[in-house]
């Protein structure tokens, strides 16, 4: 599906689109995360910008309060593990995360907890869908340009620390 000029050339016009598309509508995170999958050679991804955006979003931020809040009156245990699935279903993140694992793992620590928060997924696409949006036409553009090696699939996480003082009954 095409070798070396005409395969650079090509992934270098498929950039130019994206940038023109998604720049247009403020979807940094996800051109980012498009040119990685083009170039990144499958190297995990670890850009800040990424990270910035899932720091601030409704979902991971309230995924992290609930677990605080029950960390917090979690007086008999030494040892918590908590993993879930998210899903983004609008704007930047939608197009670039879409659906994504967190975690909480803390170890007690005499009135503490010892907490560390993580959120980690695969970019890659993996089945076709009813083209019923432009959404989906994107979706299905990642499963083509995946099957003939122009994206290649990565891995991308982060994880942050934290401590978080028991409160007594």
């Amino acid at each position: 599906m095409g070798t070396g000029w005409f395969k650079d050339y090509t992934k270098y016009k498929l950039l130019l689109v994206a940038k023109d598309y998604l720049l247009k509508r403020r979807y940094h995170v996800t051109y980012d995360m498009f040119f990685h999958a083009l170039y990144g050679e499958g190297k995990r991804y670890g850009n800040g910008i990424l990270w910035n955006a899932l720091k601030e979003s409704k979902k991971y931020k309230a995924y992290k309060e609930g677990q605080r809040k029950i960390l917090r009156k979690n007086d008999n245990e030494d040892l918590y593990i908590h993993s879930k699935g998210i899903e983004y279903t609008k704007g930047d993140l939608y197009y670039a995360v879409q659906h994504a694992t967190v975690t909480c793992a803390a170890f007690r620590k005499g009135r503490y907890w010892q907490v560390q928060f993580a959120i980690y997924d695969t970019f890659d696409f993996t089945e076709i869908r009813i083209p019923t949006s432009v959404g989906s036409a994107a979706n299905d553009m990642g499963v083509f340009l995946q099957f003939i090696n122009y994206f290649t699939p990565y891995n991308w996480s982060f994880t942050e620390k934290e401590r978080i003082k028991i409160v007594k009954k």
